[in-house]
């Protein structure tokens, strides 16, 4: 399925040719290839404990008996949302090679805009896309709007975040909450899915593999050989340049 259009949802995107990355241990990767899949985590499973949330500031759109309700919205939406992000830069970022992996063998995958939504056509789940917007959630900020989207507040985070440059895919799952009498509930959190493996055209998603910068030969060419058994080729990883030192 296509991502949803999101002229309601008015969410930022990146132009079709930004250079997008997704930076992960060896054993993540490996996972990537052998279900040729992406990785969605429920919401509520980050650190970050405003995902989904609007700041208070929204709140005083709405009169005073309607606002309870309102606020509840963010840990029912946080059980239904559904997660993979990318690090939007036109170059290679030594911060997120420290944040995002555990090791000296750990793997970065270069793709693009368009190249990630044409990879997804075919995915059995309807998908949002679209560039975290950063603001300050104690005042009033033009993204929000003045309704109650479900959607738009997980593509919005504080500003401490900004560093990150995520883009977002998500995916709202409507049938993971149970109705009773007129009321929706969410399920307990431990019978919901922790995340979701959607098939992907890895072949189409995958332009660029970029291995460590601190990692061993060795590490490349056990990269190279595992690729080749999914179709890829040795030229298509590459050993980062990132602290390679000027030469003599």
């Amino acid at each position: 399925m296509p991502f949803l259009e999101n002229r309601w949802y008015r969410l930022p995107v990146p132009a079709e040719d930004a250079l997008l990355w997704r930076y992960m241990d060896l054993s993540r990767f490996l996972s990537m290839l052998s279900t040729g899949s992406l990785y969605f985590c429920r919401a509520d499973l980050f650190e970050d404990q405003w995902e989904g949330a609007y700041p208070e500031s929204h709140f005083k759109k709405f009169k005073p008996h309607e606002r309870p309700a309102i606020k509840s919205l963010p840990k029912l939406g946080r059980r239904k949302a559904y997660v993979n992000c990318w690090h939007l830069n036109p170059n290679e970022s030594a911060a997120m090679w420290k944040l995002y992996s555990q090791s000296n063998e750990s793997i970065a995958i270069q793709t693009t805009s368009s190249a990630l939504k044409k990879s997804c056509l075919h995915a059995p789940h309807h998908m949002f896309l679209g560039k975290i917007t950063y603001c300050d959630h104690s005042k009033t900020h033009k993204f929000w709007g003045n309704d109650t989207n479900p959607i738009r507040p997980f593509f919005a985070k504080k500003k401490c975040f900004a560093h990150e440059r995520e883009l977002r895919a998500l995916i709202w799952s409507q049938k993971l909450e149970d109705r009773d009498g007129g009321k929706y509930e969410v399920r307990d959190p431990k019978k919901l899915p922790s995340g979701i493996a959607v098939p992907v055209d890895l072949k189409t998603l995958i332009q660029r593999i970029y291995v460590s910068p601190k990692s061993e030969d060795w590490f490349a060419s056990v990269v190279k050989d595992v690729v080749q058994k999914y179709g890829f080729s040795e030229d298509d990883v590459l050993q980062s340049q990132l602290y390679k030192p000027p030469d003599d």
